[in-house]
């Protein structure tokens, strides 16, 4: 924050001079711009650009968060400053920068930022080693996981929502053909080298015969109507 900045007498024919708060934001804008670009959080701020926050802004200048937000939408709207927001900061740059500060012989002394700190990296679901247990049990949990890191080796990691969707998909099949078979679909896909599980080659599990139908020599009885109507035909032929 040492040195200084210049100011035009040409100021007080301008439009927001007789505006006070947006006056005074725009002089506290130039004075905390940086005079030379530097990086911060690991992004590069640019020379005539800064940093900052609609709360830092009203503490720093003693308007109110609501007087910054007015005065902010009032530089942008005449094209003094253009501002980018996210999340986390907020970009102010000084549209015409150089023009109000620099001087055709003037050398500017290094900017003074803040301690470089390295940004952290982004960890996606799918790099994570997911808790599948209670999800599903073995031998699908293995085969998911063998999966998810077989589609990572292929450069075509799942993101979150998509690996979401796949999970909810695995489930819905496991209810329909069962966990081997899904198991083994899996790794007949990952064998193959399929960039995505084929589900026509899924076997289904073999289908048990119900507990209740009685059985005969081998093969299901007769049920009651069917003998009562071969009784019936017996009769009417005056057979016993």
């Amino acid at each position: 924050m040492n040195g200084h900045i210049k100011l035009h007498r040409a100021l007080t024919e301008w439009g927001w001079y007789k505006d006070l708060p947006t006056c005074k934001l725009w002089l506290h804008i130039l004075l905390r711009a940086n005079y030379k670009a530097c990086e911060w959080q690991g992004i590069e701020i640019p020379r005539g650009a800064f940093a900052t926050s609609y709360a830092a802004l009203s503490a720093e200048s003693g308007l109110s968060v609501q007087q910054v937000r007015t005065a902010l939408g009032k530089l942008k709207k005449t094209g003094e400053i253009t501002v980018e927001t996210n999340r986390h900061y907020t970009v102010i740059t000084v549209s015409k920068y150089d023009e109000y500060q620099s001087a055709p012989d003037e050398v500017p002394t290094a900017a003074k930022c803040p301690p470089k700190s390295k940004p952290k990296p982004k960890t996606q679901e799918s790099d994570k080693k997911l808790d599948l247990t209670e999800r599903f049990s073995e031998p699908v949990c293995s085969a998911v996981q063998d999966w998810i890191t077989y589609k990572k080796e292929r450069r075509d990691a799942y993101e979150p929502t998509s690996l979401r969707n796949l999970l909810t998909m695995i489930e819905n099949r496991v209810k329909q053909h069962g966990e081997q078979a899904v198991a083994d679909v899996i790794r007949l896909s990952m064998s193959q080298r399929w960039r995505g599980i084929i589900w026509d080659r899924i076997e289904d599990k073999p289908k048990k015969p119900k507990a209740d139908a009685p059985m005969f020599n081998g093969a299901p009885a007769a049920s009651d109507w069917e003998n009562e109507w071969a009784a019936r035909v017996k009769a009417s032929r005056g057979e016993r």
